[in-house]
């Protein structure tokens, strides 16, 4: 496919490494070919060149994702995708992700131990191709506690892997950070919750809340 163009028209609505895998990888470029991409690319591309209102941009937005979630289905993930969402994270999340790359992070068996802990959670999403069942993307959930980032953070000091403990140690730093163990028990949200009855009683349809300071 070398001067083809398609490496030019699919990077217009795909990342680098979702781009190369189209072009190349086999069963990647099969599952993703039967969704009409260089059509999508090019409606992409056409859009961003024309002049339209934000609503318009918004509604032809909207219509091209419609147009590429045709040929996929949205499940659980069950035990016989695990081996394929793990193969996926090699092939494409260490390379795109900006913490691991810039920390040069690539597959190890700490992380696959890791994603198989979060997998065995049951909470796990996959976008499957509905024509030969291929998985071309994944929402690896899993549940958190207060005491996670601490333990994360007591484990990490064990890891021998630099790169990896400081990975784990900012996962730790970004679980704390929004202390969401903490939000919504403070006097501000009574009294805004009040005010709203407040509102109500009074017959207004519409509250506005002026909040200005960083911790409302």
């Amino acid at each position: 496919m070398d001067g083809s163009g398609l490496q030019d028209l699919f990077s217009t609505a795909y990342a680098l490494t979702s781009t190369e895998k189209i072009l190349t990888a086999h069963a990647y470029s099969r599952a993703l070919r039967a969704h009409s991409l260089a059509q999508l690319a090019l409606a992409t591309l056409v859009f961003q060149r024309i002049d339209v209102t934000d609503d318009e941009h918004s509604a032809a937005a909207d219509m091209l994702l419609a147009v590429a979630d045709i040929g996929l289905q949205h499940v659980k993930a069950t035990k016989d995708d695990y081996h394929d969402i793990i193969k996926l994270k090699h092939e494409a999340y260490y390379k795109d992700e900006p913490t691991c790359y810039s920390l040069g992070i690539t597959q190890n068996a700490f992380m696959d131990e890791y994603t198989m802990s979060a997998l065995t959670e049951g909470m796990t999403l996959v976008a499957k191709c509905k024509y030969n069942g291929d998985i071309v993307g994944a929402a690896i959930n899993e549940a958190t506690h207060p005491w996670d980032p601490d333990m994360r953070e007591k484990f990490a000091c064990n890891l021998r892997c630099a790169k990896v403990r400081q990975l784990q140690l900012f996962y730790a730093y970004i679980q704390r950070l929004p202390d969401i163990w903490n939000r919504k028990k403070g006097i501000a949200l009574r009294l805004l919750h009040d005010s709203r009855e407040i509102a109500a009683d009074c017959g207004y349809k519409v509250v506005r809340c002026d909040a200005t300071s960083e911790y409302t």
